[in-house]
């Protein structure tokens, strides 16, 4: 009996060592439309307002603040004079069903047309594995918008490795 009783406390110990290595459900991330808040007021120059000088690589910038899976990634093209923010959210980092990322998808398309409000369009383009939307200045259209921020859900490698969304958001810096 002494044996059955240790066996069941060493499985329960074992399942909850288990579910605290579980990463996070999808959505379940604060402050996603106070960050998104923060880099619409920081694009006039993403690398000026949003970012640092690393300490020891001083030709990398990193973002000063998290989002997604953690780490926010700072790309410029001094010769075109665009600066990118890239945000991911993927299953290496949070667990959550396909459906879930295409619900939590939705949810992040509704918060960037609410913080970047009603000058900003966006056009959709939806496949059998992807999801994107692009919101560009409403008054400059697609092709002449100084900002632009895109979003994508994509599941085509649910089976490997899982599904993800992405948001690049692109400002062009005036010189």
């Amino acid at each position: 009996m002494l044996k059955y009783l240790l066996l069941i406390i060493s499985l329960s110990h074992f399942s909850t060592l288990r579910a605290q290595d579980e990463n996070p459900k999808i959505g379940s991330e604060k402050g996603v439309k106070e960050k998104l808040t923060r880099i619409k007021g920081g694009l006039q120059d993403i690398k000026k307002n949003l970012t640092k000088q690393d300490e020891f690589f001083t030709d990398t910038y990193t973002v000063t603040f998290e989002m997604g899976n953690g780490i926010i990634l700072f790309e410029e093209d001094e010769e075109e004079g665009v600066q990118s923010l890239i945000i991911s959210f993927s299953s290496d980092y949070f667990s959550g069903t396909v459906k879930d990322y295409q619900e939590y998808y939705k949810k992040l398309v509704a918060l960037i047309g609410e913080v970047f409000g009603s000058s900003y369009a966006s056009t959709a383009d939806n496949t059998e594995k992807t999801w994107s939307t692009y919101f560009f200045q409403k008054e400059k259209g697609i092709a002449g918008s100084n900002t632009g921020i895109g979003i994508e859900c994509n599941w085509m490698f649910e089976e490997s490795i899982g599904p993800e969304i992405t948001i690049e958001i692109n400002s062009k810096v005036k010189k």
